[in-house]
């Protein structure tokens, strides 16, 4: 196995955060589809379906898949956003931390 690949290189806060923040972006899919997916469970919407006596309907209940998908791309956004706020968090905390370091040399 390649020794390059297993070890650390000195890099800046800014590119570690930023890796961070891209990689965590994956992590944040999954529980939005689940939050869009329980949205659409959650409020079903109504379907009108023809009967077996010609002229009348039956109404029947299905999931609501567009309410569920505006659903699921609200909640990405808003967990982009808090994700966003923690990386940000984070770097600051980083920056703090190198200053802190340059200043003892």
């Amino acid at each position: 196995m390649n020794n390059k690949f297993l070890r650390f290189k000195p890099d800046n806060a800014f590119n570690l955060i930023e890796n961070l923040f891209d990689i965590g972006i994956f992590f944040l899919i999954p529980p939005s589809f689940f939050i869009g997916k329980f949205i659409a469970i959650t409020f079903p919407a109504t379907v009108k379906v023809p009967s077996q006596n010609p002229g009348y309907f039956t109404f029947t209940s299905k999931p609501n898949i567009f309410l569920g998908f505006i659903g699921s791309l609200v909640s990405f956004y808003l967990f982009l956003i808090l994700w966003k706020i923690t990386c940000q968090l984070v770097y600051i905390i980083f920056r703090a931390l190198e200053k802190y370091i340059e200043s003892k040399d």
